[in-house]
């Protein structure tokens, strides 16, 4: 506060977190606490829930203890008063009862203040550490879960579990845990219909978010078809299922505060009727007593509908978190070191598949070697399982009948660019430290030089969201670059090359497959056939399977290869224009006329389709 008098406050002025209460360290934390209760039941799933109180049971048991203190030194409050009372009548036990008795309510009161403050300040330290806890974890589980799992978590569903959910379980740990459940037992029936409408609710906000989520990720789609006003009818629906819900819920919490807002009033009231009607004396001491009493209750009686309602919608977030962490992960598998025989990677499985007790497997009878340094093209028709390939050797195919190893650090290139909101240079670099030459060299090579230069900041120029101010082609290049940068041992390229023209195909072809990667491995899959001759083995793929595999030579003798390389040539190739040339080009011999046409027109016709079609060409 001296340091703000003075000037404005900086960012370098704001003290950093304690390391303690860091995501890093509360999720390392919980995760040895999840490890643990594993070990203890191996078959069993470990509870989230006894995880997070094996975390923060010393902090719980500290701040319990200043709650118990604060309540005790809240309850001596009537006591002195029923004693003050006694000395104003005249009927004090010693002399100077009345300074003391002053003395001891100003202490009691002083470190009752002290011990809710400290009460207060753990629960909600706490609250905040399970908080963090769970929102790492929550991310860590989205980068490692299945792909199958993504079709029922959307991304909307995990940031609900992240913002909404994570909150309302931090903000339950702060909560007085024996008030809560005496209460709940007494109240047990409308906590349940409460419980009812709180998982309603939260399965509303999810689809209604789902749908937001949709509609502004595509938003340049529903322009274009003019979808706006059935979208935004779609969400007015789901909006109207989620205001029910919610209403159905603040409607419970009004009962819950009309019914402990008037128990303090209604149970003084019946207390003083009753010893009205049993002729039980009242004086100015008991009175007063019971009237303090009543107040000091009055507090946590009114605000139970808050916390009751806090527990109940921290057990349906909690419920929701324990099922996506449940969920099943990747094959990760820990970068070994170089095998002898210098392979990097060595795969020999009967099936692979996505689904589990699948009739028909994706891929079949993989048996595969690739060497360090060995250049290998993935080819075949669409839907041949190429990119489930790739995903083999990456781990993320969940169901598989053999063995998979890998031998070094990969770098993967998708088909799909992604492309995270920030610099190209931040996008390149992806969190690794700048190296000038390598982050030089990686531009160069990825054929991103001119367009650098175009663009207004260079390489700190903002990509916007998803990458939307950039071309196709030069987000293929930065995720190119940003591979290319990461230096890694293995390198798979899944048609890198589609999304440019032909002429950049080929400049990163030679500069970046055959330059930049001379002495790496790369499994590249491409559809441009051209560029076969130039690797060390070719994989030819057919309904999961691969069919054949060897050099370009060697494959040229295979009628199945040769179809393919005719069917996949393209008109920029040179070999294919000379086809497309003598099959598309007519003579004037083939070109039909009418008897009426005089022969200085039919030389007319004929030199105008012939400039035509080469113009065409």
């Amino acid at each position: 506060m001296k340091k703000g008098k003075s000037k404005i406050l900086e960012d370098e002025d704001v003290p950093h977190l304690r390391s303690a209460d860091g995501a890093g360290t509360c999720f390392d934390l919980f995760n040895e606490k999840v490890d643990m209760l594993k070990r203890k039941d191996p078959l069993g799933k470990p509870s989230i829930l006894m995880a997070i109180l094996l975390c923060h049971k010393i902090s719980i048991l500290i701040s319990g203890v200043f709650a118990l203190i604060k309540i005790l030194m809240l309850t001596t409050g009537p006591l002195f008063l029923h004693t003050f009372i006694k000395v104003a009548e005249g009927r004090e036990s010693f002399k100077y009862e009345g300074f003391a008795l002053t003395a001891g309510f100003f202490l009691a009161k002083c470190l009752e203040s002290l011990a809710e403050r400290q009460w207060l300040f753990r629960s909600r330290l706490i609250g905040l550490q399970v908080k963090s806890s769970l929102t790492a974890a929550i991310f860590h589980k989205q980068l490692h879960v299945l792909n199958a799992t993504k079709k029922t978590h959307s991304p909307g569903q995990i940031m609900n579990y992240v913002t909404v959910d994570a909150h309302k379980i931090g903000v339950a740990a702060s909560a007085a845990l024996v008030i809560v459940i005496l209460t709940v037992l007494v109240n047990s029936p409308l906590a349940k219909l409460q419980l009812k409408y709180q998982t309603n609710l939260m399965i509303a906000q999810d689809k209604r978010l789902k749908a937001i989520t949709e509609a502004l990720a595509h938003m340049k789609v529903l322009k274009l078809y003019s979808w706006e006003k059935h979208f935004m009818d779609a969400i007015s629906k789901l909006r109207s299922e989620e205001t029910k819900w919610l209403s159905f819920v603040q409607t419970q919490k009004g009962y819950y505060l009309i019914l402990f807002w008037s128990s303090p009033i209604l149970v003084s009231s019946a207390t003083f009727v009753a010893c009205y009607l049993f002729g039980v004396p009242l004086h100015v001491s008991n009175v007063f007593t019971f009237l303090a009493s009543i107040k000091l209750v009055q507090a946590p009686i009114r605000s139970l509908p808050d916390v009751v309602g806090a527990f109940i919608e921290a057990n349906v977030s909690l419920s929701r978190i324990v099922k996506f962490l449940e969920e099943p992960d990747m094959h990760t598998r820990d970068m070994k070191k170089q095998r002898q025989d210098d392979v990097n990677i060595c795969i020999n499985c009967t099936d692979v598949s996505w689904e589990m007790n699948t009739l028909k497997h994706t891929l079949e009878d993989i048996n595969l070697n690739i060497k360090h340094g060995e250049k290998v093209a993935v080819c075949g028709e669409v839907g041949s399982g190429k990119s489930t390939l790739l995903s083999l050797i990456l781990g993320e195919v969940p169901y598989i009948n053999g063995t998979v190893d890998v031998y070094g650090k990969i770098a993967y290139v998708s088909q799909t660019a992604w492309i995270q909101t920030g610099t190209i240079q931040e996008n390149i670099l992806f969190g690794s430290n700048m190296e000038p030459q390598r982050y030089r060299q990686a531009i160069e090579r990825s054929s991103l030089v001119k367009d650098l230069e175009m663009l207004p900041f260079g390489d700190l120029t903002e990509i916007g969201e998803r990458g939307n101010n950039l071309s196709g082609g030069q987000k293929q290049r930065v995720q190119l670059a940003r591979a290319l940068y990461q230096d890694a041992d293995i390198y798979l390229l899944d048609d890198p090359f589609s999304a440019v023209d032909a002429h950049t195909s080929t400049n990163l072809f030679n500069d970046y497959v055959m330059g930049a990667l001379s002495g790496k491995t790369v499994l590249l899959v491409t559809h441009q056939v051209e560029f076969l001759p130039a690797f060390d083995s070719i994989l030819l793929l057919s309904r999961g399977k691969i069919m054949q595999s060897g050099t370009f030579d060697e494959l040229s003798k295979s009628k199945e290869f040769q179809d393919l390389v005719n069917a996949q040539k393209t008109p920029s190739d040179p070999k294919c224009q000379e086809v497309y040339a003598s099959n598309k080009r007519p003579k004037a011999a083939e070109i039909e006329f009418d008897n009426n046409v005089s022969s200085e027109e039919r030389d007319d016709v004929v030199s105008l389709e012939g400039d035509q079609l080469i113009k065409a060409e």
